[in-house]
């Protein structure tokens, strides 16, 4: 593994991407860019699984900036979720074609990295790429439900998960494929299924510190049985 992932595509990989995200934004920490870098893996894992040239790609740079600057803080317990929710609101609209005037710095950076997209994908050729990361940004959206305690059944906050961890890891396979057929979407889908829930089980005591609910903390809250 770590012969893998310090080889020479995927360490080229790495520093071209630390690179671009210093210069996009120098007060981006060393949390943040590694925070970033992990997806930038996926999309390079993927790479390797599809035959293509393990690199890094703008749409894949510019959609893996897109964690530090919109994740943090949607998930900030001090942000409401009213503006979390009219963020996510306006994003979509960018994020489906709509001119939208950018109410700060955050709405700005965000602007230009789908911008970065739609140079390398143009939206009539590619709209697969489009309908994933409306998807995801739809997963975001739901996902607000499960901040500051929640009477979502189990079965709904398993479904919230699904949905954001497997929309997340097949907007990585068309942002490196253009496009795809079903069985590569099948396995995309999976493995964000799956790293999504295993993001939910490391983060169980930060998780439960902010009162954000997951299958994990109403596990831990309820105790072994």
């Amino acid at each position: 593994y770590r012969r893998l992932l310090f080889g020479d595509a995927f360490y080229e990989a790495s520093v071209a991407f630390a690179r671009e995200a210093r210069a996009f934004d120098s007060r981006f920490t060393l949390q943040q860019l590694g925070q970033a870098l992990r997806n930038v893996w996926i999309g390079n894992s993927l790479q390797m699984l599809l035959d293509r040239p393990v690199e890094l790609r703008p749409g894949l740079f510019a959609y893996s900036m897109l964690y530090p600057v919109t994740d943090n803080w949607l998930d900030d317990p001090e942000v409401s979720n009213d503006l979390k929710r009219s963020f996510n609101a306006r994003l979509a609209s960018r994020l489906a074609g709509v001119a939208v005037r950018p109410v700060d710095e955050r709405e700005a950076a965000v602007g230009r990295l789908v911008g970065h997209i739609e140079q390398e994908f143009p939206r009539v050729r590619f709209p697969s790429v489009y309908a994933s990361l409306l998807a995801i940004c739809s997963g975001q959206s739901r996902s607000l439900d499960q901040h500051g305690g929640t009477d979502l059944t189990d079965a709904q906050l398993l479904s919230i998960s699904f949905a954001k961890g497997g929309s997340s890891v097949l907007t990585d396979l068309y942002l490196v494929a253009g496009v795809a057929g079903p069985s590569e979407e099948r396995f995309a889908f999976g493995y964000g299924v799956f790293l999504q829930l295993l993001d939910d089980l490391q983060d169980i005591e930060a998780d439960l510190a902010v009162g954000h609910e997951t299958l994990f903390t109403r596990a831990a809250r309820r105790g072994r049985r």
